[in-house]
């Protein structure tokens, strides 16, 4: 029996085709990443842009996390920039009846403790929703891997061997030796821009963790 492709394989042919990310994109489990861009959305119903340090593409949230980002930071979209969001699937959000799945915050940094909001989840019905405290990611000039190199934000295209030492070099300097790497991702050579994002993400939640939540 032999087996040709990798995690990062399987994981690349399901990645959703679009300009944002999407539900179906947390399926594999949650996303942390700092805000390290906003922007102003092409659409009423889309009107804000959030870059996440951890995706190659924005998060559109629709009105009912937009207000969740309000309760939890204020209004000044301003005050944002730099903190820090857990997003996950939640697989009950429904749309014409059917559950489908939505994005949803499940933890943010530069709150205190947990963060309860009441909000609209069907008509005359309302939910309470709770955002967990979770630590910030240290800034980008001071921590290596925050920011995915130029080459990584889009596509899911083979590295080279030089992008693939620079992860690995990046994997360094947080502390992490190859071996760990490569026991989850496979070797090196086999690794794509989708495994260098993934690896990124868990350097990131490394140094958020070993700074133990301080603001």
């Amino acid at each position: 029996m032999t087996c040709e492709i990798t995690a990062a394989d399987l994981a690349g042919s399901v990645k959703t085709k679009s300009d944002q990310l999407n539900a179906d994109d947390l399926i594999s489990g949650a996303l942390t990443g700092r805000i390290v861009r906003l922007t102003r959305g092409a659409t009423p119903e889309q009107p804000v842009n959030i870059q996440l340090s951890c995706w190659h593409v924005p998060w559109r949230p629709c009105k009912t996390e937009r207000r969740v980002l309000i309760a939890l930071w204020g209004e000044d979209p301003a005050a944002w920039m730099g903190r820090t969001l857990r997003i996950q699937r939640d697989a009950m959000v429904a749309f014409g009846g059917e559950n489908v799945g939505g994005v949803r915050i499940a933890g943010a940094s530069h709150i205190k403790g947990e963060v309860s909001v009441m909000l609209n989840k069907s008509k005359g019905k309302k939910a309470r929703r709770t955002v967990v405290e979770i630590p910030p990611i240290a800034d980008a000039q001071t921590v290596a891997p925050i920011l995915l190199p130029k080459w990584a934000e889009q596509g899911n295209d083979p590295l080279d061997p030089d992008e693939a030492d620079e992860i690995v070099k990046l994997a360094a300097s947080a502390g992490v030796p190859v071996e760990p790497l490569t026991a989850a991702h496979g070797s090196p050579s086999s690794w794509s821009t989708e495994t260098a994002r993934k690896i990124v993400t868990r350097l990131q939640e490394r140094e958020a963790a070993k700074r133990g939540g301080a603001k």
